[in-house]
């Protein structure tokens, strides 16, 4: 199962991120949620998402028509995919917009390879190591359902 990139950014941040991991798997491109469509998802692929939180815990504008697609009932059945968030402690909307997306992908038939990881922006923790070790760790893993 190859892995493929995705990102819900609204100031570039996580974009840098998901290209960084993308970089660092090799191969792999990263793309934003507004390119591609729920339909586009297969279950062939393992799908690492990265999403930020925007506002008062919304989702990014790139990740909107995505969310909306799903709330409008597409379906997600079979894909497998592992969120990792961003968000700032500072704020009672911690990681709003990642748990969002989450919760949609979940509802319309998607299934899980990790738990949701959302890293807090406001420590001095870096978020392309943590991201990194992540993905590479699933992709080695074979991206098994979490338990």
């Amino acid at each position: 199962m190859t892995a493929k990139v995705l990102h819900g950014s609204e100031l570039g941040h996580t974009e840098s991120i998901a290209e960084d991991v993308a970089d660092a798997l090799g191969g792999v491109e990263a793309k934003s949620l507004d390119d591609v469509k729920p339909a586009d998802l297969t279950g062939d692929h393992l799908y690492l998402v990265f999403c930020s939180s925007y506002g008062d815990g919304e989702l990014p504008n790139t990740a909107l028509d995505f969310a909306e697609s799903l709330e409008g009932g597409a379906r997600l059945d079979g894909v497998r995919f592992a969120l990792f968030g961003f968000g700032d402690t500072s704020y009672t909307t911690f990681g709003d917009g990642p748990r969002t997306l989450r919760s949609l992908m979940l509802a319309a038939g998607a299934v899980e390879a990790a738990d949701l990881i959302i890293h807090d922006v406001s420590t001095s923790k870096s978020a392309e190591d943590e991201a990194i070790a992540w993905a590479e760790k699933l992709v080695a893993a074979g991206s098994q359902p979490a338990s």
